[in-house]
């Protein structure tokens, strides 16, 4: 819904942009996660998105650095269930 994505994107900016914004030298920039994880997943891209971000050490990365950057991972956030969900939304979008 428009309020799910829009609260999304505030989680995004206020939690996520620090490491994933463009030019970030922590983490990858995330244009296009969506679409990774919908040809992924399918009808599961919001499910399985939301399992990454419940747990991202124990859960396969779509997008990342590789090898060039020591294999990093994400750190877990500290995310209410209806601020991940609205993260996902947001994020599915991108």
């Amino acid at each position: 819904s428009p309020d799910s994505f829009a609260r999304g994107q505030q989680v995004f900016r206020s939690r996520c942009l620090s490491c994933h914004g463009a030019g970030s030298p922590n983490g990858p920039d995330l244009s296009g996660v969506g679409v990774l994880y919908l040809d992924a997943h399918g009808g599961q891209a919001g499910s399985a998105l939301a399992a990454f971000l419940a747990a991202p050490q124990e859960r396969p990365v779509l997008i990342g650095w590789g090898k060039e950057h020591g294999g990093r991972r994400m750190l877990q956030l500290s995310l209410s269930d209806a601020e991940r969900a609205d993260l996902v939304s947001y994020l599915l979008s991108r």
